[in-house]
């Protein structure tokens, strides 16, 4: 196989910025030529995160529920992803830039993940259309049989005009490869769907006008809910240039990590809890890039509930301010469910905007994702 198999060097997880970040150990003298095609094995990377070994890298990843820190997990998937993403595309990164497009549905299966146990991570590619491609990336934990897994999406650029550039075809070896082709494409259409699910601007449907004017009434009655924006929480940050990537802008993993974090802590207080359990983050899209000296400002608020399952969602905006003229870029909205054993108030929202809001996160869990959410709970 040519998969690229190594241990994690300590600045591949520590200096981003690094030009060593997307070196594949290729060897001397082979034609920089990029090829029509490439197999799946070819564009696949393994590496192993030594925490068995590597005392200095098991504390950066400890919590203070002496577990792995998920977003930091987060991190590395967004950094595997990239990886894949070039050794396709342009191993020497000479007239390419991969720009990350969206993360759909990153889910944990097994919560328990040790710092006593090494964790292999695994990415390679699913589907490969004209100038974008679908990555999915594993992490798992073979002692505790904890996976972590998601796909990402890419699309190929000219380094020179920013334009449009053809990605080098995927060639199918297998109908374990074959399968994983066609539910991409699949896929692709869900993802279409969710993201009207995902609008708060969406008109709301018969049955939830419905949902929404009991609550109103029950709120008018002197139900004791609490509206969403009870439970905000805000994050706000300078970006610094050691979170950068190789094109300058902040990493992508990195925000994910500061979305995540956010969005556990208002999970937990909302909970009465010192940690929740994260099921899954739904998909994102990436809409502006974050840059070198700008402002970020992550809001997280729980958007639903639902008591019986111990399910609550979680929603994070992220903005980007530019200090200089004060204008406000909306870069990502990111949707996380956490799992809570113990009790759950219910929600009321209080204004029209906020009942928009409660009703994509009664979307996401009541609908598509209900059953999936369930067989993640049972693994």
């Amino acid at each position: 196989m040519a998969c690229h198999a190594r241990r994690v060097p300590r600045l591949l997880c520590l200096q981003r910025a690094s030009i060593t970040f997307y070196d594949f150990n290729l060897p001397e003298g082979k034609s920089r030529e990029v090829p029509e095609s490439r197999t799946v094995a070819d564009s696949t990377v393994e590496t192993i995160l030594p925490f068995s070994t590597d005392e200095r890298l098991r504390a950066e990843y400890l919590s203070f529920r002496n577990q792995i820190r998920i977003g930091k997990l987060l991190e590395n998937m967004d950094l595997a992803a990239g990886q894949v993403a070039y050794l396709h595309a342009d191993p020497y990164r000479e007239n390419t830039v991969m720009v990350t497009a969206a993360c759909d549905r990153i889910t944990l299966q097994n919560e328990i993940i040790h710092t006593d146990y090494d964790i292999k991570v695994r990415g390679f590619p699913t589907y490969v259309g004209r100038s974008s491609m679908e990555i999915r990336v594993e992490l798992t934990q073979e002692q505790t049989g904890a996976k972590l897994a998601g796909y990402f999406l890419f699309a190929s650029r000219n380094a020179k005009d920013f334009s449009s550039k053809v990605l080098p075809a995927l060639t199918l070896s297998s109908p374990e490869e074959e399968k994983l082709f066609k539910h991409a494409k699949e896929r692709k259409e869900h993802m279409k769907r969710d993201r009207q699910n995902f609008d708060i601007m969406k008109l709301p449907t018969p049955e939830e006008r419905i949902v929404i004017h009991e609550l109103f009434l029950a709120r008018k009655n002197g139900a004791k809910e609490r509206p969403l924006k009870e439970t905000r929480f805000d994050s706000t940050i300078y970006m610094h240039p050691r979170e950068q990537n190789i094109h300058g802008h902040i990493f992508g993993g990195y925000l994910m990590r500061k979305a995540f974090e956010i969005a556990f802590l208002t999970a937990c207080t909302f909970s009465h809890a010192s940690s929740v359990d994260f099921l899954l983050m739904d998909e994102i899209q990436f809409l502006a890039p974050v840059k070198i000296g700008q402002i970020l400002n992550c809001s997280a608020i729980v958007t639903y509930t639902s008591p019986k399952l111990g399910l609550l969602q979680v929603s994070v905006e992220a903005h980007v301010v530019n200090p200089l003229d004060r204008s406000v870029t909306k870069t990502n909205t990111f949707q996380f469910t956490f799992h809570h054993n113990g009790e759950l108030e219910e929600l009321n929202p209080g204004s029209y905007e906020e009942s928009m809001k409660y009703l994509v996160g009664r979307r996401i869990m009541n609908t598509a994702h209900s059953s999936e959410l369930l067989g993640i709970m049972k693994e």
